[in-house]
Parts: C-alpha cells; structure tokens; sequence
C-alpha cells in the first residue's frame, strides 16, 4: 500500500507530553522544530493530494454508474444495467477506500502536528509557509470547487435555481451522492488545512527567525533584576540556533542573551551556540555519579562509553545529529530506531525514539512506560525492556 507518512514523519507521530522543564532544552526544541518542519512537509506533499483528488474523482465516477445502472434497472433491466450497477459497487468501495485512508493518514499528520504545537507552546511555530505550498494550494483551489458544485447541486435540486435536471429515479440518486461526495471531500481537505495552520502559525512576540522574545524576569520581593523568582524555571536561552529545515530561518543570526537587559545585539556562530546548549544540562544533571555505569544488551554487545548509541533493527541518526555508535539487533519486535542511550561521564540516560511497541524501564522490580522523546535518567541496577530484548544498567568496578 502507498505510504503517505513515510519513515521519516511516522518517528514523530508520538510528541513528548506538556513539560514545564526539560530535561535537555536545547536538544528538545530542536526535535520539536524538526518534527514540526517534517510533520507540515508530510501533510503539504504532492502524493497526499493526487491521492485525495484521485479517490474523490473514483466517488464520483462510482456515484455516476450508480445513478445510470438504476436508470437502466427501472427502465429495461438489462445485462447493461447489472454491469454498470456492479462496476458502480466496485468503484464505489475502491474510492471509499481510498479517501478513508486518506483521511486517517492525514488525521494522524495534523494530530501529531498539533502535540509538538502543544508541547511548549509558547515557542510558537515555524509559521505558516511551511503550508502554503503549491500542492496545499492546489488542495485548497480544488476544495472551494467542490464546495460551489455542492452547494449548486443542492440548490437545484430544491428548485431553488432554475436548471434543467434529470427528474428520473437515477439522476437524482446520482447527483444527490455527488454533492455528498464534494462535501465531503472539500471540508476535510478545509479543516484539515486550518488545524494544520493553527498547529504552525507563530505566536505573539515570536521572531521571523523561529524564536521567542521574553523579557527579563521581574524580582521577587525585592530580589536582584533578572533572576526568576524561586521555584520558577529559568527564561529559555534567547539565542537559540534556528533549524535549517525550517522556512524563514537566517542560519548565523541570534538574539544575544544580554539584549533583555538592555545590552547590544551580538551574532553567535551557530556551532559555537550549539555547542554551548548540548553542554548545558540540568542542575541535577551535573551531579557526579557514585561509580560510572556501563549499560550492555542481552546478546551481549555494550553501548558506546561516550557520546550517543542508536539501539534497533536498523538504526539511523537524523539529519545533523552526532551519533557515536550504532546497535543493530534482530528482533522483529524492536523498531528501526527504537531507542537512544546517552553516555556522559561515567552518566546515562536514554530516550525513546517513538518505537512502535514501547520501552519499559523497570526499577526496583517497578515498571515504567517510556514517554517518547522524554529523556530518562538511568542509575545502577535500572533494566530497559525493549521487545524481547533486554538492556542491563551495571556499575563499573573502578580498581
């Protein structure tokens, strides 16, 4: 069967639940840009929409054979009224096929599309020219055509419009099913477009180059300027770097962090930005590790000391993504990418990659679903339940 997700988009179908804090900032926002910038390339695609104009065209064509194979039954009933009533039938259920996968491929699109949207929503979106491509144009262009046809075939048939119609039993069943069809078709090619700008659209205060403008924390009681009252999570980093998949981005430009308290503007490179955010965790991140950890697979291969380690049947990296080793396995229940394992010194955490069955991480003999795309933090003893496979977290004998 046609994809109409593909490899790439289906690994964001599931975005990260509504956080306050991230574990990882820097490397969060950048897969919700990339997620997002895929997601809207996915649901603009060429593909999708000759397949929605192919499927509605085949409920037409079905709705025609309909009406005349009735004509022919009421008036002769012939062999030639059987063959069009069954190649009506036939038509009929190939285009009802067709819309509804269609349709449920797309609904998942737009879902996911509005999770990313949701998480962090104050980070607004790429904007609306990621939609606006030439086939989301041409959807749209055909949508209000079969929204007129609609509303013309209604009027006619209800005598409101004076026109010359097919009073028989068979073109009215015909032309009544094709004004159902071009409803149908053209408000969920509408809504489905104005979900998907909504998820997109930037939000107040939002730069053209992806990013948000805040202001400086205002003090607590009396506090310094510029520190966020306690309890309250820091202001996000102002500079971060723009993702290149997405439209309207000006690589090499950011906003300097000191601009909210009335300094100049300054241009960071983006390695040197980058560099900067990936080395920047969490505060209980930094805390040093009793012993350093080793994590290792049931069929014995060990995960990278340092860097990142993809772990599935066929594992690859995303674009721009630094990934230090690769784990291929052969269980079939493991997803291509199923999981990332995160080693910093003598430190892990892993993350799961949207894998189709799940990971469960169990500790102290209590299991745990994985939340996708949420980075975990792993300690001693931890063991990670990835289809039939399992990951061992081990403590390192330090002599």
């Amino acid at each position: 069967m046609l994809d109409l997700i593909g490899d790439d988009a289906s690994g964001y179908l599931s975005a990260p639940a509504e956080r306050s804090r991230w574990q990882d900032t820097w490397t969060m926002q950048r897969t919700r840009r990339e997620a997002m910038a895929l997601l809207a390339r996915t649901y603009g695609s060429w593909t999708r929409t000759l397949c929605g104009a192919l499927a509605t065209a085949v409920l037409l064509g079905g709705a025609y054979l309909l009406g005349q194979g009735v004509a022919g039954l009421v008036d002769d009933g012939g062999l030639v009224a059987v063959a069009l009533m069954v190649a009506a039938v036939l038509l009929l259920l190939a285009g009802l096929a067709g819309a509804g996968y269609v349709l449920f491929t797309g609904t998942r699109v737009v879902g996911a599309l509005r999770a990313w949207s949701s998480a962090r929503s104050r980070d607004g979106g790429p904007g609306l020219r990621l939609l606006f491509t030439p086939a989301v144009v041409v959807r749209l262009v055909l949508a209000v055509v079969l929204l007129a046809a609609c509303v013309t075939l209604v009027l006619v048939r209800t005598g409101v419009l004076l026109a010359e119609t097919e009073e028989t039993a068979g073109g009215a069943l015909w032309q009544w099913f094709a004004a159902a069809v071009a409803a149908g078709s053209a408000l969920a090619a509408l809504s489905g477009a104005v979900r998907t700008g909504l998820a997109l659209r930037r939000r107040p205060g939002q730069t053209a180059t992806g990013g948000w403008q805040q202001t400086p924390a205002q003090p607590a009681h009396g506090g310094p300027t510029g520190y966020a009252p306690t309890g309250q999570w820091a202001p996000q980093p102002v500079h971060d770097a723009p993702d290149p998949g997405v439209a309207g981005a000006e690589p090499g430009a950011f906003p300097d962090a000191a601009a909210g308290q009335g300094g100049g503007s300054a241009v960071v490179a983006p390695e040197e930005a980058e560099e900067e955010w990936a080395a920047t965790r969490m505060v209980s991140d930094l805390q040093p590790a009793p012993v350093p950890l080793r994590v290792r697979l049931s069929d014995g291969q060990d995960v990278a000391a340092d860097g990142l380690t993809l772990i599935g049947r066929s594992p690859a990296g995303r674009n721009g993504e630094q990934v230090s080793a690769l784990l291929a396995v052969t269980d079939s229940a493991v997803s291509k990418t199923h999981l990332a394992v995160r080693m910093a010194e003598g430190r892990a955490w892993v993350t799961d990659r949207a894998s189709t069955n799940g990971t469960l991480l169990v500790r102290d003999g209590a299991q745990q679903s994985l939340t996708p795309w949420q980075e975990a933090s792993l300690a001693p003893g931890d063991r990670l339940l990835l289809g039939g496979m399992t990951l061992q977290v081990e403590p390192v004998d330090v002599q």
